[in-house]
């Protein structure tokens, strides 16, 4: 039997809110510009058949990265660490390991938002706890990173 699954999580800025408050509690599709999207990070790649490969996205550019995690491998639960920089670096860790820290060109002005997304085909998404912060926390070492 054929299944998938996609996953993102993305940090966005200038995100038009309205259509919110008019569906009363049914989840409406955000409308994004590609220039809104200040820092993505999704799984797998699309078209893409190797789990390992997962892909990040910051205004309007998208860098790929190939993560070397066994349980991402395994199907096994692993957790991943979105982090905008107050630079506009975007940054990507995986079981507090940092994999990819990309310019992402300004630093971000104003509000943003939080947006999760996923699709499935035969198949179940399980997601667990999503935390938010605001600034950098000293868990990851993002000195580290090569990419």
């Amino acid at each position: 039997m054929r299944q998938w699954q996609r996953l993102g999580i993305c940090v966005l800025a200038g995100v038009n809110t309205t259509r919110f408050a008019r569906r009363s509690g049914v989840n409406p599709e955000v409308e994004v510009v590609p220039n809104d999207i200040l820092c993505s990070a999704g799984y797998p790649l699309e078209g893409r058949s190797d789990v390992s490969d997962l892909f990040v996205t910051f205004s309007a550019r998208t860098f790929d990265a190939r993560v070397e995690c066994e349980q991402v491998a395994a199907g096994r639960p692993w957790r991943l660490r979105l982090q905008l920089l107050p630079d506009g670096r975007c940054g990507v860790a995986v079981n507090g390991r940092p994999v990819v820290l990309v310019d992402g060109g300004q630093p971000p002005v104003g509000a943003i938002r939080i947006a999760r997304y996923g699709a499935s085909y035969n198949t179940r998404i399980g997601v667990g706890r999503v935390r938010v912060f605001e600034g950098v926390l000293p868990d990851v070492d993002w000195t580290i990173v090569v990419r």
